[in-house]
């Protein structure tokens, strides 16, 4: 919805003088986007964290210092904690699975105690997200598991490199998917809404990525749409994107 306000032609005309604080939850958001927004509004942007199954875990709160890349921090009465693959807790800064517990945690599934095992575990509820806890408490994401590019044996981000190329000031809207690739499995393809002309654009966003990630980050394609697939919640329909870049593919060879 941020994203669609600051895509409004003629935007400026609207007076959001009273508008003081939006937060954001649902789907990611770049840094640069949260930027742009406040830019554009005035407004505070703070974001939420947690699922249906456990809502208000994490929240970014009014007062507290903002930490860039984080979504914020474990709410009182909640916990939330790295998981290895063995579903052992982390210590804080290393990357694993988040769970979360809680006041607000979900009993179950309604008559669906296998979905309920799956979800649930010791007493933690498993968010099929990535990312790490601090010290304080703080919650960095770097994106949902099923969502890992895994290209030639290394784990990709399509957060990280989605929020790179959503800096460039010609980039409205902006997704990552893995593609298939014979040789290594995998490849991270943007698929991005432009501001204005795309002639150069992807030669231009394949220099901004090349100088800002390693060299396996940046997308063997670009590719352009007037717009990103979205679900009635918001948030983007990767396996439809997928799918069309797929196609594409096939056609290719």
């Amino acid at each position: 919805m941020l994203l669609m306000m600051l895509s409004v032609d003629g935007r400026d005309r609207f007076d959001l003088s009273s508008l003081q604080m939006v937060y954001s939850a649902s789907a990611p958001i770049a840094e640069a986007d949260i930027a742009r927004f406040r830019a554009f509004s005035g407004a505070e942007v703070l974001q939420n964290y947690g699922m249906t199954e456990i809502p208000g875990a994490v929240v970014e709160r009014r007062g507290r210092p903002r930490r860039t890349g984080s979504v914020g921090a474990v709410s009182p009465g909640f916990e939330a904690v790295a998981l290895d693959e063995a579903g052992r807790p982390l210590p804080p800064g290393q990357t694993g699975e988040i769970a979360l517990r809680g006041p607000s945690m979900m009993q179950g599934y309604l008559d669906d105690p296998e979905r309920t095992a799956a979800r649930i575990r010791n007493g933690w509820v498993l968010t099929e997200d990535i990312g790490v806890v601090d010290t304080e408490g703080y919650v960095r994401l770097s994106g949902r598991r099923s969502d890992m590019i895994i290209r030639g044996g290394l784990n990709l981000s399509p957060v990280e490199i989605a929020g790179v190329i959503a800096e460039h000031e010609a980039v409205s809207d902006v997704a990552v998917v893995g593609a298939s690739d014979p040789i290594l499995g995998e490849v991270p393809v943007a698929v991005v809404v432009p501001i204005g002309a795309t002639d150069t654009l992807a030669e231009a966003l394949t220099a901004h990525c090349a100088a800002r990630l390693s060299k396996p980050k940046v997308p063997d394609r670009i590719v352009f749409r007037a717009a990103l697939p979205r679900n009635d919640g918001g948030k983007v329909r990767k396996d439809v994107l997928l799918a069309e870049i797929e196609t594409e593919l096939e056609t290719e060879r």
